[in-house]
């Protein structure tokens, strides 16, 4: 089958998405081949040392998929609350980075794909609603990114261009959303090897 030109020119546009999602790929295959399994067993002396490390990798969009396959691999070992208590720091010393750096971000690409047909039809009908809504919306969206391994550069763009967030507000959000969003995939994980 033949693809037309533009839609390799398309996905080109975003190689920094392109890179997130063979990360994701990437890391998917070396848990199934038990490199996790490996690395944790190397690090297994180091105790919630290791905890803090998949914490501060948890919130940058490249590493997440790596940070999962290490919360995974060690949620037998750990105590979820005091894991979470302390991968919740490290992340939220990598959001901050992203907060006040933002650096190594996907920001530029973020900003191109609003350019695209269907981002530009979902801002339009975004903008009809009251800003009370538009308010709760862009909260709810950034706070579920957070939570969730999606990468947290999106929810910063999201809050740090679109809103008037001070640091300590936003430091106390990704804290207490990491926090449970580890939490969660912690006790999930120790829940289904039962």
């Amino acid at each position: 089958m033949h693809y037309p030109t533009h839609t390799w020119q398309n996905i080109v546009e975003y190689p920094k998405l392109l890179c997130l999602l063979l990360c994701c790929i990437f890391s998917y295959v070396l848990f199934h081949v038990g490199a996790f399994g490996s690395l944790m067993t190397g690090m297994h002396e180091y105790g919630y040392a290791s905890v803090f490390l998949a914490g501060l990798l948890f919130s940058f969009g490249f590493t997440t998929p790596f940070a999962i396959g290490m919360f995974i691999v060690m949620a037998p070992d750990v105590h979820p609350l005091a894991a979470a208590l302390i991968g919740g720091f490290g992340a939220l010393l990598s959001d901050m980075t992203i907060f006040k750096f933002v650096r190594f971000s996907l920001h530029d690409e973020f900003d191109r794909m609003r350019r695209v047909k269907f981002f530009r039809i979902l801002a339009a009908h975004h903008r009809r609603l009251p800003t009370r809504v538009q308010e709760y919306l862009l909260w709810s969206v950034s706070g579920i990114v957070i939570a969730s391994p999606l990468p947290d550069e999106l929810a910063t763009t999201l809050l740090g261009g679109l809103t008037d967030i001070d640091g300590r507000k936003f430091a106390i959000l990704c804290f207490a959303l990491n926090t449970i969003g580890i939490f969660l995939m912690l006790a999930g994980t120790q829940a289904f090897m039962v």
